[in-house]
């Protein structure tokens, strides 16, 4: 069997769950989300094939992006609750897409964004998501990603089958995987084959215990008092502390998009401009995965792990790969060495700084 983008197993077994799996959502009916009069979308329905779950959207400065995953959340999981948390953006696009869904989605803005911080305001917003939950699973997505199949009730149930298999674990992770790990053979997935389901082993690379995208189990957090940090380091690690590693659904629904622009400086500096220039970095939104591909996703033996490149088509982009889904400025090998340096710098005047005493 060969993946829509030319990958062929190596492994000849197939997956009789996966096969079963694909057909019961092939036959799962879903509800259609037909819009209103006024052309726009539909999206204040708890009905449909994700009614056991509600997608909270974080969003900062990229309107066409966030225009795009919402559009694939109207297209792949009509009917669902959505929440919109926005980092106080001043991109007039941005502002445009607010005003477009707000009669459809819930949208909260966050009145004191943290500017100095890498991430802004994300871990706040998030946050605010985990007290505001309505289900005990929610999809945490980010404004640049987008969905590329259809979620169905097939899906949903394969959310509370890991999440019953293993009553310590709080995340699920539902993207593709980055064939960058795969070329630099750093990815050590340890596959438990009952559910199915993988795991990053302790001693590789990546995420191993919590990642700031994917379905969590809002319910199991708010029961144990669990709140964000405010760096993704040290929420893995504390989640590491109390929590099963986070799994990886062999079956994924969603990814970020290559190659995308940064967003999170007011304005961009030479080096950042450059990066995103030699990058090609722009707006490369996925073609959705049609009923065929669909089908070799969940036929495949799940030993061949779903890399990015192997199945999804984005449009209008011409990279090859492995692609890029980090910063520009860390793809370059130029910037890359400039930041490390930076980095270093920063490190050396930190430690020379004595620190003051209290008052």
């Amino acid at each position: 069997m060969t993946s829509p983008r030319g990958f062929k197993p190596k492994a000849a077994g197939i997956s009789v769950w996966a096969r079963g799996q694909y057909h019961a959502c092939r036959a799962a009916v879903s509800l259609s989300c037909h819009g209103r009069a006024d052309g726009l979308p539909c999206m204040d329905r708890h009905l449909g094939a994700t009614r056991r779950m509600e997608i909270f959207v974080f969003s900062y400065n990229r309107g066409r992006y966030l225009r795009n995953c919402l559009e694939s959340i109207v297209r792949h999981a009509p009917g669902t609750a959505v929440t919109i948390y926005d980092d106080a953006s001043d991109d007039p696009e941005v502002l445009r897409v607010l005003d477009d869904y707000r009669q459809h989605c819930r949208i909260e803005s966050n009145d004191n964004p943290q500017r100095g911080h890498y991430v802004g305001g994300l871990y706040a917003n998030m946050n605010r998501a985990l007290a505001e939950a309505n289900t005990d699973v929610a999809l945490f997505i980010q404004e640049d990603m987008q969905l590329t199949r259809d979620i169905t009730d097939t899906d949903i149930d394969y959310l509370h089958r890991f999440f019953d298999t293993y009553p310590d674990a709080v995340e699920l992770h539902t993207g593709f995987l980055k064939g960058r790990q795969r070329t630099k053979k750093k990815e050590a997935i340890e596959i438990d084959r009952a559910v199915p389901v993988y795991f990053r082993s302790p001693t590789g690379k990546g995420s191993i215990y919590f990642s700031a995208v994917g379905v969590l189990n809002v319910g199991r957090l708010n029961r144990d008092g669990y709140t964000f940090s405010a760096y993704e380091a040290d929420n893995d690690r504390r989640i590491g502390e109390r929590y099963h590693r986070m799994g990886i659904s062999p079956y994924p629904w969603m990814m970020w998009l290559p190659f995308s622009e940064a967003s999170k400086f007011r304005s961009k500096g030479l080096m950042q401009r450059y990066a995103e220039w030699r990058t090609g970095a722009g707006f490369y939104p996925y073609r959705s995965m049609n009923a065929e591909e669909t089908r070799a996703l969940f036929d495949r033996d799940v030993a061949e792990l779903p890399y990015a490149e192997d199945w999804l088509d984005p449009v209008g982009m011409n990279m090859t790969p492995p692609w890029n889904f980090s910063d520009a400025a860390k793809f370059v090998p130029l910037t890359r060495k400039l930041l490390k340096f930076r980095k270093r710098l920063r490190q050396r005047s930190r430690r020379a700084t004595p620190d003051k005493a209290p008052p």
